[in-house]
């Protein structure tokens, strides 16, 4: 879940939310090795080159505030953090509110070893559907009515 503000035709800035997920470590031969799950906040800027009108390429550079929770060998243990998020991604504007946006996402080493057992970086691939709030008609209004007349006396 996110959302932003757009700076101009080509700069925004989003936050948001973002479950990355459970994840399970293997050991030798099948057996259980560890579990990580994590979730964070981001901040970002996202720039957009336009392709068309209503098609855009974009990129997003930020930083995301993490949680990540492991279980290793009965052991619980949870560690938060700050890491930098990078996204490339395509957004093509279906109607005048509503776009469908397709991303990568790329979070750098959520977790620290040393301290919780488990680190690793997130990839993601994400589709969704976006509402734009705000969105103007490009048609000029209409002029005002001339009003003439004259002045009796």
């Amino acid at each position: 879940m996110f959302g932003g503000y757009q700076i101009n035709d080509w700069l925004a800035i989003e936050g948001g939310y973002d479950y990355l997920g459970n994840m399970q470590y293997n050991g030798n031969h099948g057996v259980n090795g560890a579990k990580m799950k994590s979730q964070g906040l981001q901040l970002s800027l996202k720039t957009s080159y336009a392709l068309t009108d209503s098609w855009d390429l974009y990129s997003r550079f930020g930083a995301m505030g993490y949680r990540a929770e492991t279980d290793v060998a009965g052991h619980n243990n949870f560690e938060t953090g700050v890491r930098p998020v990078v996204a490339a991604g395509t957004e093509y504007a279906f109607a005048k509110n509503w776009a469908g946006r397709l991303e990568y996402q790329w979070v750098s080493n959520v977790g620290n070893a040393n301290q919780i057992g488990l680190n690793s970086d997130v990839h993601s691939v994400t589709a969704g559907i976006v509402y734009r709030f705000g969105q103007h008609d490009d048609a000029a209004p209409a002029p005002a009515p001339a009003i003439t007349g004259q002045v009796m006396r």
